[in-house]
Order: structure tokens, then C-alpha cells, then sequence
């Protein structure tokens, strides 16, 4: 069901008349009326949209518990409008509060953080509530660690719950996906990547149309961790963007070793193209400047990461890999970054390569250099 859907039915109930909070769970829509708690609304929407996954009767904890085991994420960016909050209380009483159940109606915004080693966010949630006497629209704070872990919770009165904290998207029939790069939670790096983001090394990059939908393009990797690189979608371009003296850095025939006098000229900005290299051959035979220009290279000494591609060539890199030598060499002071990079890149495709599985990455890939059977 779409966000949209959603909303409509959250604002439909904001409007009724009469409303309170009972252990009731009943709607009359023809009278706009609505007595519920905070799981009971649930319970009301996900009937009302003809969506059945668990016990009606259950409680706050209960649905806790339900999502627990079915897809929730603790990742404050993994949540998106219309995501489920739940947490609750590590020992549930016999009667009386046992948790609490919200609907995310706003994506989250980072606010300041009084705390070091914390990061806060400000959310706006559709809920029922005593404090209200029924539903409402409220502001509520969460913190989290500096990878998104929520950590606490702060719903009213300025009280901070340190607890567990989890959403899931229980309106989609649709697997999770980390709204920010578009991945399953299993495969998303977003919690990894580095915070606040660096500044981005003289280098540009032009990639093929249509390789950042790709979901391995390490260029993705890079835009998430850098605040102001450059990167070009695009199959046409000027030169005159590209400053005075600029290297392309490309494997061509022609192309020669860096040397350390061009790396320590600030004026330079390295070019890197992106696709395949069949798609690559393509940007420079339509953009010509790109053949008049210097190409150099950089020889690695290690196999290429990207254990899963077609190529065979020892010498066809990731963008990101060559992305990485190249800052070290340009910034030798960011070697470590650029190394937690690799890791990052190495991790993405470790990933791919569990879930592909053992047998089928053992049939299609034992031509790559550096192959590992592990």
C-alpha cells in the first residue's frame, strides 16, 4: 500500500469529532467516531486496508515482538513515511502501559545533539495517546549512536527512555528496502559510511547513464561518503569544465605511469570514467577532448575487489578502487580512509556473494583474478 493511501486514512481519523483513549478499539467511520489505544488503531488500520498478520488482541509489546522476528530494522535511516515505531518495556506489566505503538508520518530530520557520541533526530509520528486522549500528530526525539542505531526516546515531557527501538513497514506487502540506497537491510552499508562525510580529493568523475541504477556501481559508495564530489551522468560533455591541464586516468595504448610532479600540482583534476569498458571506449570516442588529453595509470599491486564481473583483466579496477590510490597518492595523510573504503567496497560484494551462493559463484567466477573459493 502506498504512503499515500495511508495517509489519507490517518488524516480521515485526525478529523473525526469525537475521539478518546479506551482499551475499546472501535471506529464508526459513518459517525467519525474512534475510541482506541495505540496498538488498537493499528489493529483498526491494517483491518480497515485488508491486511492480517497477527492476533487482533495483541498489545503493544506483542506487536514489538511480531516485528522483531519479521523485517524491523533499529536503523534510524531505514525509516521512511508510513514505517511502524515500536518499542517497550523489557518486563511488561499485567495491565496498563506495555510499550508503545506510532506511525512515522514525516522523515526523520537531524537536530543538534547535546550528547557527544550521539546524533538526534527530530520525527513526526501519527499516534493515540492518554496524554492526547486519542490521535494526534507529534513531534517526537530519537538518538542514536554514530552509525543510526537508535539508542533512546524522547515522546513527551522532555523523558528520555533509553530501550530498544524498531520499525518495520507492516502497510507494504513489498521486501524493506533502505530508503537512502535503495537496498534490502541485509545489504544496505548505510550505517557504515562515514560521519560527517569527508571532502572529496580533486577528482571527477563521468560515469555512463544508467550505471548509478546499477545496484554494485561503487560510484554510489563514494557519492554516499564524499559532501562535494563530482560525479557526471552524462554521455556528453564540455572540457572546459574540467579547469586547464586535466588527466584522464584510463588504460588506454598511450596512457603512461603518474608521475609525482603531476600529483603534486594543485592546479590538476584527475578525470575517472565509470561503466564498463566497452561503455567507457564509448565516452571517449564521443567526447574527443577526452583522447586528446593526458591518460596515465596506476598499477596496483593487489587483485581487483570486484570479485563478480565479467572481465577477466587483472587490470580492470573497480572506479572506486582507482578512486582510492589515487587519493592516497594526491593525500597520503588519508590513506586510512581511503582503505576503509576498499573495506566497504569489500563488504558490498562479500554480501552479493552470500547470497548468490556458494555454488553459482563457484560456476560463473573461478576465471576472475584473486578468485577465492572460501
Amino acid at each position: 500500500m502506498s504512503w499515500d493511501k495511508l495517509k489519507d486514512s490517518l488524516d480521515r481519523i485526525l478529523s473525526f469529532p469525537s475521539s478518546s483513549f479506551t482499551r475499546e478499539r472501535f471506529v464508526d467511520y459513518e459517525n467519525r467516531v474512534i475510541k482506541t489505544d495505540c496498538s488498537g488503531v493499528l489493529h483498526l488500520l491494517l483491518k480497515e486496508h485488508n491486511i492480517h498478520l497477527f492476533s487482533p488482541t495483541y498489545k503493544a509489546w506483542e506487536i514489538f515482538e511480531f516485528i522483531k522476528t519479521h523485517g524491523a530494522s533499529d536503523k534510524i535511516h531505514h525509516l521512511s513515511e508510513g514505517s511502524i515505531l515500536s518499542w517497550r518495556k523489557n518486563r511488561p506489566p499485567q495491565s496498563g502501559d506495555t510499550g508503545h505503538v506510532c506511525i512515522l508520518y514525516g522523515t526523520p530530520k537531524e537536530i543538534a545533539c547535546p550528547l557527544q557520541n550521539l546524533r538526534q533526530y527530530e520525527l513526526q509520528v501519527f499516534e493515540v495517546t492518554k496524554a492526547a486522549n486519542g490521535p494526534r500528530i507529534h513531534n517526537i526525539h530519537i538518538r542514536t549512536n554514530t552509525l543510526g542505531l537508535m539508542k533512546s526516546v524522547c515522546s513527551q515531557e522532555r523523558k528520555w527512555k533509553e530501550t530498544h527501538i524498531l520499525a518495520a513497514n507492516l502497510f507494504s506487502q513489498k521486501r524493506a528496502t533502505c530508503p537512502q540506497c535503495n537496498k534490502t537491510y541485509t545489504h544496505c552499508l548505510c550505517s557504515l559510511l562515514p560521519y560527517p562525510k569527508w571532502k572529496a580529493p580533486a577528482i571527477d568523475i563521468i560515469r555512463f547513464p544508467k550505471e548509478s541504477k546499477h545496484p554494485l556501481n561503487s560510484v554510489n559508495l563514494l557519492e554516499a561518503s564524499f559532501e562535494d564530489i563530482r560525479v557526471y551522468d552524462c554521455e556528453y560533455i564540455e572540457a572546459q569544465d574540467f579547469g586547464i591541464s586535466p588527466i584522464l586516468l584510463y588504460p588506454s595504448e598511450n596512457a603512461e605511469p603518474l608521475s609525482e610532479r603531476e600529483l603534486m600540482d594543485s592546479a590538476t583534476r584527475f578525470i575517472l570514467l565509470d561503466g564498463t569498458w566497452k561503455k567507457t571506449k564509448r565516452l571517449i570516442y564521443q567526447n574527443p577532448w577526452l583522447s586528446k588529453i593526458k591518460h596515465r595509470v596506476i598499477k596496483r599491486e593487489v587483485p581487483p575487489l570486484y570479485k563478480i564481473r565479467k572481465e577477466m583483466s587483472e587490470s580492470h579496477y573497480s572506479t572506486l578502487e582507482v578512486y582510492s590510490d589515487l587519493w592516497q597518492k594526491i593525500e597520503p595523510k588519508n590513506r586510512y580512509k581511503a582503505l576503509y573504503l576498499e573495506t566497504l567496497f569489500q563488504e558490498m560484494i562479500g554480501r552479493q556473494i552470500k547470497e548468490m551462493g556458494t555454488d553459482l559463484y563457484l560456476k560463473n567466477y573461478q576465471h576472475y583474478p584473486g578468485f577465492d573459493q572460501k
